[in-house]
């Protein structure tokens, strides 16, 4: 598997999905999810900057937050020739292209402005692929785990207790 943020990718081992935030950050100082002279650099250009500020202001848990955020720009994507990767290469413009009232791009377009979103939000989000789909987690505080949530199509899993699922608890479920 791989994971990136906004600004790389790399190939990690699975033992990554097990770690914490902090663990993360004392493996490989690459895996730095919020960085405030990124987030400063672009928030200027982001028209949806305003709306992520209002939202932070309502002082929302971080899964009705990432709920949010996912809500405000996911439509479920497009199925049509040349719509998935069309502005990935500038973050901003996929941005707002994403935020329309139709479905656009693919998969690995609404991961990237989740990644994007969440930056701006203050929650620490990657991007997971496998051969066939890209989805995210996010680092819940309040749960104090990763959560897994599919923002191409509005989705996250939880268990049978009603609480929410990361990745790697999602795996486990089927090996039992």
């Amino acid at each position: 598997m791989e994971i990136r943020n906004a600004l790389f990718t790399t190939a990690v081992p699975a033992h990554f999905f097990e770690m914490s935030q902090a663990e993360l950050k004392n493996v490989n100082n690459n895996f730095i999810w919020f960085n405030p002279n990124i987030r400063d650099r672009y928030k200027e250009k982001i028209q949806q900057k305003k709306y992520i500020d209002s939202l932070i202001q309502l002082n929302l848990k971080d899964n009705d937050l990432v709920k949010q955020l996912v809500l405000h720009f996911s439509k479920n994507g497009s199925e049509a020739p040349g719509d998935c990767g069309k502005f990935s290469d500038d973050l901003v413009k996929n941005m707002e292209w994403l935020n329309t009232e139709t479905g656009k791009g693919c998969c690995s377009d609404h991961s990237q402005v989740l990644i994007a979103y969440s930056l701006l939000a203050n929650i620490n989000t990657r991007e997971v692929h496998n051969i066939a789909h890209t989805f995210n987690e996010y680092y819940d505080r309040q749960l104090k785990k990763w959560v897994w949530i599919d923002p191409q199509y509005c989705l996250m899993a939880k268990d049978s207790n009603n609480n929410y699922l990361s990745l790697l608890e999602i795996q486990n479920s089927f090996k039992k």
